[in-house]
């Protein structure tokens, strides 16, 4: 047997000690008042109980708790909750012998037993004892620093008078507290927080929260706590376990863990880049890498002083696997540096000025730091070109060797993850470049239009024609194929897609040149491309062929557009303006163009650099497979990339189950809708809130001209595939998936969008007429209505079938 004080336990015995014990160690080591005490490990004789109780009388403890700590017991996973036996009160020698007794023997009954039968590969064989100064309260309970019955961001306290006992074992009801971990800065504040309760005064509930909110910061993981005040109203903290796993993933499980019950939330801009709901793999690695590179650029402007100090999903928060932007954590520049507000967050996010959302409640930073931030924000605006340099050649450089055992092709992924989050943050100075020149021009204009749709058509306007897009180069490209194709085979056309795709391996060189020239710049692209479960178009050719298949039966034909239609618009709009104001704003619209171009090429790079993460996590499937660790290869996508790593170390087969389980639960949470701005944690919304008797909606124009037409609501790609020529498609979001059936439409419209969204950018290259940001289209609009589309305006009208045919014959 060996005997450690409760606060020296060695630390390569912290594994072997038993959740207990290692739990009472943590709090001890993060500052917590933890009781005083000692442990037996390895107790297998007489004369080792007679050992104890000789350092139990040198302890001078005189009344003490006993209590088991099995290896396994109070685990992440696991934890033998009520199963093996505490003893309170104990005092001599006698009594701390058959505690100690009791203790070990209750690693052998049944209800142990059975709980691992149920759980466990095995039983645990070991039992450690804890001695410790036993606190007879006068209050007492339990509490935990993520609510496991509400918001995940709250902390959750359990009271009552007396021992802790009788909450533990249920034969008490318990005084509740439900507390906000914004409200851990006032104590006033926990008045409002309170659901229910006496027993506590405010001061000893901020006492607990606090010091729960230190032991979960320095252990890493969320806590359940027992705790004690004495009759001198000292706090201790008597028992710690990880909050365990719940076995049956649900579909709020990967939701925000932060407050924010009043930031403002929007899935503007995040809903184009990676609509709908994603993969767990998803979250932990390429959404994780946008955050990261957000939280990056908040660090090197100066509006927090590292990394550490602005917690992970502070900018994108994922509500039942939907991604949307805090934009309460961005309204901060505004307060930190100068000409950055809300107002310009509000128009390069979400398009449109959000007057009835609040801005951030925080004091204005002193002149001298406002003025330093905004330095270091131009900086890195203007360093916009060599971030695109930077870009490009992470995505040239990247490179993973060839492997063929799991732990290596994991642990490259783990290695290269960080190539990831800077392409992302490379990918942010060229968006913000983008979006701060569009703010500053919609803001420069403002004041000089009473009618804002005006104003937002007019900006429409001078962003059109931009040359050599990334976006936009992807259906020029495909035509340039389809027409080849046409020359050296008339019939072409008529093959299926099957054919065709083999037909591509063989054909004449011009065809072929065209194909390869394609698949170069652009085979990395795909449908909700960010997505790790997506595959590109490299790795999809048949999705590929259906694509141009369809671009063929068009005949591959250029859309004449005149290419200095902009200058016409740039000109009539400066048209009043004083030379100075007119230079001013004609400096903003060519940055503005710029920004666009160089958004939407660091976008293609970010998306190659993730495309290479995603083969790799394909080769990874099929080695798990192999080693029936995943029921199929497509289970990977539904295991965070940490999980992967545990169940590569540990053989945990009990994540295939989970991964499985969440695989059925992503089809529910693709179900779900979500307003376009929340105050507060999103929620679905319900048929009723979503209904709408309405034949006219109000967007924003933002790609010039008139249509109409049948609606086809695209949803998905099976819903693009049924698109005929002259429709209107009515989408949730544009996305770079759907770029080659811009041949066949005559119109779009969106729930979702802006000046600068992917959708805009093409539509206008293509003068195609788009509406964006009208709430809930593709439910208020059905496949087959008659739809004008009014893209200077920014109107959308449903129209009955004799004001179609009466609109069809004046075109006509």
């Amino acid at each position: 047997m060996q005997i450690y004080d409760l606060f020296s336990i060695p630390e390569e015995l912290l594994h072997e000690v038993g959740g207990k014990a290692r739990g009472l160690y943590l709090l001890q080591k993060a500052g917590l008042n933890v009781p005083k005490g000692f442990i037996l490990y390895d107790v297998k004789s007489e004369q080792d109980m007679e050992q104890a109780c000789q350092y139990y009388k040198q302890s001078a403890l005189n009344v003490v708790a006993v209590r088991s700590s099995a290896k396994g017991e109070d685990g992440k996973d696991y934890s033998f909750a009520g199963q093996f036996t505490s003893y309170l009160n104990i005092q001599g020698e006698e009594g701390l012998k058959k505690a100690i007794q009791d203790c070990l023997h209750s690693l052998e009954n049944k209800t142990a037993q059975s709980y691992a039968d149920a759980f466990l590969l095995s039983q645990p064989k070991q039992m450690t004892v804890i001695v410790q100064e036993f606190i007879n309260a006068s209050k007492a309970g339990v509490s935990f620093s993520s609510d496991p019955m509400g918001k995940p961001y709250h902390y959750l306290v359990e009271a009552v008078y007396g021992w802790g006992e009788n909450l533990v074992n249920g034969t008490v009801a318990a005084d509740q507290y439900r507390v906000s971990s914004a409200a851990l800065n006032t104590i006033d504040a926990y008045e409002k927080a309170i659901t229910h309760g006496s027993i506590l005064a405010k001061q000893e509930l901020k006492t607990i929260c606090s010091d729960l909110y230190k032991a979960k910061t320095i252990v890493g993981f969320e806590l359940d706590c027992e705790w004690a005040i004495d009759n001198n109203n000292q706090l201790y903290w008597l028992q710690a376990r990880p909050i365990t796993t719940n076995e049956v993933p649900t579909v709020d499980e990967f939701n925000c863990k932060l407050d924010i019950d009043n930031q403002v939330i929007t899935r503007c801009n995040v809903g184009e880049m990676l609509p709908g709901a994603v993969t767990p793999l998803s979250l932990s690695t390429s959404v994780y890498s946008i955050d990261w590179g957000m939280r990056k650029m908040f660090v090197n402007i100066g509006v927090y002083p590292s990394m550490e100090s602005i917690p992970e999903t502070s900018c994108i928060v994922s509500i039942k696997n939907h991604l949307f932007i805090n934009l309460s954590t961005i309204y901060l520049l505004g307060k930190k540096l100068f000409a950055a507000g809300k107002t310009g967050v509000d128009l390069s996010i979400c398009g449109k000025p959000l007057p009835d959302m609040p801005d951030v409640d925080i004091p204005y930073a002193n002149v001298f730091i406002r003025i330093k931030n905004f330095i270091n924000y131009l900086f890195i605006l203007f360093s916009k070109d060599t971030a695109k340099l930077k870009i490009r050649e992470l995505a040239k450089k990247l490179y993973f060797e060839e492997t063929h055992q799991m732990e290596d092709t994991y642990n490259q992924l783990e290695q290269k993850m960080e190539k990831m989050h800077w392409a992302l943050y490379y990918h942010y100075i060229t968006s913000s470049y983008s979006g701060s020149m569009s703010s500053a021009l919609h803001m420069t204009l403002d004041k000089d239009f009473k009618d804002k749709e005006e104003l937002k058509a007019k900006i429409a306007g001078v962003l059109e024609n931009i040359e050599e897009i990334e976006s936009v180069d992807i259906l020029r490209s495909m035509r340039e194929i389809a027409r080849a194709l046409l020359q050296e085979n008339h019939d072409i056309g008529s093959l299926s897609s099957e054919d065709l795709l083999l037909y591509l391996d063989h054909c004449h060189s011009k065809s072929r040149k065209a194909y390869l020239n394609f698949l170069e710049r652009h085979g990395h692209r795909a449908i909700r491309e960010a997505e790790m479960r997506s595959k590109s178009w490299n790795d999809d050719k048949m999705m590929l062929a259906n694509y141009l298949k369809m671009v063929i039966s068009t005949g591959g034909n250029e859309i004449e557009t005149d290419k200095f239609q902009w200058r016409k618009q740039l000109e009539d709009l400066l048209k009043g303006y004083n030379p100075i104001k007119a230079m001013v704003i004609k400096y903003l619209i060519n940055q503005a163009r710029y920004g666009v171009k160089a958004r939407e090429f660091s976008k293609s790079m970010i998306i190659k650099v993730i495309d290479q993460f995603k083969k790799e996590y394909r080769k990874l499937a099929k080695l798990l497979v192999n080693e029936n660790l995943l029921s199929d290869e497509d289970c990977i996508f539904f295991l965070t990339h940490q999980e992967i790593g545990q169940l590569i170390k540990d053989k945990d087969i009990s994540l295939n189950k989970k991964a499985l389980a969440r695989r059925k639960l992503l089809e529910v949470q693709k179900s779900f809708s979500f307003p376009e701005v929340t105050l507060g944690c999103p929620e679905p919304m319900t048929d009723y809130m979503v209904k709408s008797n309405s034949k006219v909606f109000k967007g924003i124009p933002v790609s010039r001209g008139i249509a109409f037409g049948k609606a086809r609501v695209v949803k998905n790609i099976e819903d693009a595939k049924q698109l005929k020529k002259g429709e209107i498609m009515v989408a949730v979001f544009t996305d770079i998936g759907w770029s080659p059936y811009y041949c066949l439409i005559s119109g779009l419209v969106t729930e979702v969008g802006s000046a600068l969204s992917h959708g805009a950018v093409v539509a206008r290259e293509y003068a195609l007429p788009l509406i964006a940001n009208i709430p809930f289209a593709t439910q208020h609009i059905q496949t087959g209505d008659n739809l004008s589309l009014d893209g200077n305006t920014g109107e959308l009208r449903i129209l009955d079938d004799k004001d179609f045919m009466k609109l069809s014959k004046n075109i006509g």
